[in-house]
């Protein structure tokens, strides 16, 4: 990609002036969840490949405000390619954007709303058990499990997130889980309490295990 962009600001200064321009617009679109703006601007840009560092980085930044529309927009429309080195790790992305919603209902679906999009979007592309050894040495499900985001937990156990995945540590999601639902009962949140024990069951219905020695079995 830094290639074709190179080649292209060589042959072509003036336009491609205009496209970084154009670039810096749809970042903005994103920031903004403008998918009218966007739309209007990719559609007609001389060079869209060119473009793919804006998009991209538009991209995260509709992930750092959740905003739903433009990402559904991207991904089902403008059909981005996250197999792309530049969105390794984006399940641990968002999820990280999303700990401090634990306690915001509201922004926590929307969250969750935007997770099932990439899950479902790209089946098979992005990698529901990718481990970010910048967080821990773990996949995007054990964050999730640890944070006590049990919404979108949820949507990664549906997609096939492997329930016995083994930490640096050696806790399993299980034992990640139970942490947090200590946690809540010693906070005195018990709808908190009942959704993260809700969620343990149905790990458990799927195989999942406290015990990392036999989760490596």
């Amino acid at each position: 990609m830094t290639r074709i962009t190179t080649e292209y600001q060589q042959e072509n200064p003036e336009e491609f002036k205009s496209l970084m321009l154009l670039g810096n617009e749809l970042i903005k679109c994103c920031v903004e969840n403008d998918v009218a703006g966007f739309h209007s601007r990719i559609i007609g840009a001389a060079n869209t490949n060119v473009l793919f560092w804006h998009t991209s980085k538009g991209f995260k930044k509709a992930l750092d405000n959740f905003h739903k529309e433009i990402i559904d927009y991207m991904l089902n429309t403008l059909q981005v390619d996250l197999s792309h080195e530049v969105f390794r790790y984006i399940l641990h992305y968002l999820i990280t954007r999303s700990i401090k919603l634990v306690d915001d209902i509201a922004q926590q679906k929307y969250a969750t709303e935007i997770l099932e999009l990439i899950v479902n979007a790209r089946k098979g592309v992005v990698n529901i058990d990718e481990i970010d050894p910048t967080h821990g040495h773990i996949t995007g499900f054990q964050m999730a499990c640890f944070y006590g985001l049990h919404q979108m937990a949820d949507v990664l156990l549906d997609a096939g997130a492997d329930v016995n995945a083994v930490d640096n540590c050696n806790k399993t999601p299980l034992g990640l889980l139970q942490l947090r639902t200590m946690k809540a009962q010693l906070d005195q949140r018990p709808e908190l309490k009942q959704k993260l024990e809700e969620l343990t069951a149905k790990m458990e219905a799927k195989g999942a295990v406290l015990d990392w020695k036999k989760a490596e079995k």
